[in-house]
């Protein structure tokens, strides 16, 4: 899949927290998060995958979060429910 289709169907996917649940995502977690290391753990043991980065950017599937509003909602959400765990 080519990275335009594939950035179209990540915009086209289902924005309700469900279906953002049962999608599997690649996750750079900002270096400067609190709780990094525990929260790529917990995105791992998920089955996201995850890494901390060498920036102070969050990033969902390669798009920032500071600028991607779809990108933003997955990382509060997956945020959210690790905070819940």
């Amino acid at each position: 899949m080519k990275m335009k289709d594939r950035k179209n169907a990540i915009n086209k996917a289902p924005r309700s927290k469900e279906g953002l649940k049962m999608k599997k995502h690649q996750i750079e977690i900002a270096v400067d998060t609190v709780e990094a290391e525990s929260f790529k753990n917990w995105l791992i043991a998920n089955g996201h995958d995850a890494e901390i980065g060498t920036s102070t950017g969050n990033y969902v599937d390669g798009e920032w979060t500071s600028c991607d509003p779809n990108a933003n909602e997955i990382m509060n959400n997956l945020w959210d429910e690790y905070c819940k765990s």
